[in-house]
């Protein structure tokens, strides 16, 4: 009786080879590096500003939703965000599926009569375990047949269980107003949301600047 196990076709494995450094040779580029690695210095510096004035606007823009919406008894309309210099859209999305909800999160959405979703992150099935295949008797007889063995009182087969997660859909958004007050529908949004928003500045680098410096923002 030929081992199907024994005699199945292996993939060469080929021994990660380790790579000794090497020093790299210098090219001499001046000016334009500095430039280059300045302003990315400066970029960088500036995410915090960034993220901090985000912040605060996506908190006005929060409480803006849950008011409409919470006064409407639905999703509130999208807005122009509008500043002396400056304008952006300012959007209520839906979170993202990859996102998914946590137990507190989904208890805190089902308690306020929010409909939720599961989707499926694994799928039911079954394998075989390893601790039956590793015995060459068991292993023969797997090979010979898949049916009516005796294994010893032992199953050979395991199963994975079906996990599913739960998701925020587009009408979760939309519950998250009906008969809710401000206060609640602020809170819901920061689960089933996410806020975005695309600025755009209105004027020249200097007069960004000048805006920056009086902000106390130094560059």
């Amino acid at each position: 009786m030929i081992d199907m196990f024994a005699t199945a076709p292996t993939t060469p494995t080929k021994a990660a080879e380790k790579k000794a450094k090497k020093s790299k040779p210098e090219l001499t580029i001046g000016r334009n590096l500095d430039v280059l690695a300045a302003a990315d210095a400066i970029a960088k510096s500036m995410k915090g500003v960034i993220d901090a004035y985000g912040s605060m606007i996506k908190g006005s823009m929060t409480k803006h939703f849950a008011t409409e919406g919470s006064t409407l008894g639905r999703r509130p309309e999208n807005v122009s965000l509008t500043g002396d210099h400056s304008t952006a859209s300012g959007e209520l999305r839906k979170r993202d599926e990859r996102r998914v909800l946590i137990v507190e999160e989904a208890e805190k959405l089902e308690a306020a009569g929010v409909v939720i979703e599961e989707k499926e992150i694994e799928p039911e099935r079954f394998y075989f375990d390893n601790e039956i295949l590793s015995d060459p008797e068991y292993r023969a007889k797997v090979s010979a047949a898949l049916s009516l063995i005796d294994f010893g009182g032992k199953s050979p087969i395991v199963k994975q269980e079906r996990v599913v997660a739960k998701v925020v859909s587009e009408e979760s958004i939309q519950q998250a107003f009906v008969g809710k007050t401000a206060d609640e529908a602020e809170q819901l949004l920061q689960i089933v949301g996410t806020l975005a928003i695309k600025p755009k500045f209105n004027g020249t680098l200097a007069e960004a600047s000048e805006i920056l410096t009086l902000a106390g923002v130094t560059i």
